[in-house]
């Protein structure tokens, strides 16, 4: 019994996850996550995230971002992406505030 209660005492207390890890998370989440949309000249018509299992903020957040992208005038397909990577803070500013929201 003494050697449990000491075994306990020993133990060292799990990590508490902090806010930069969240956003380490998500920041991974979206990088790896793909998307589905369509464009009308710069408007967004549809998009949606391809990739399994994306958390649907993550969804919203990205499909917010490809069509702010392609009303700033970027709408091909590699100008999406730089625009995306370009904007990778504030997308996960709004990830948090849809979290927060929900």
């Amino acid at each position: 019994m003494i050697a449990f209660a000491a075994a306990l005492v020993m133990q060292t207390p799990a990590p508490v996850a902090t806010p930069e890890d969240e956003i380490v998370v998500l920041g991974r989440k979206l990088r790896s996550a793909k998307f589905h949309y369509a464009l009308r000249k710069t408007t967004l018509r549809s998009c949606r995230a391809t990739t399994k299992g994306v958390d649907p903020v993550i969804q919203t957040a990205g499909c917010e971002a490809i069509g702010w992208c392609a009303g700033q005038q970027r709408a091909a397909k590699d100008e999406i992406g730089a625009c995306i990577a370009e904007r990778r803070p504030a997308i996960l500013d709004r990830i948090a505030e849809l979290r927060v929201a929900r």
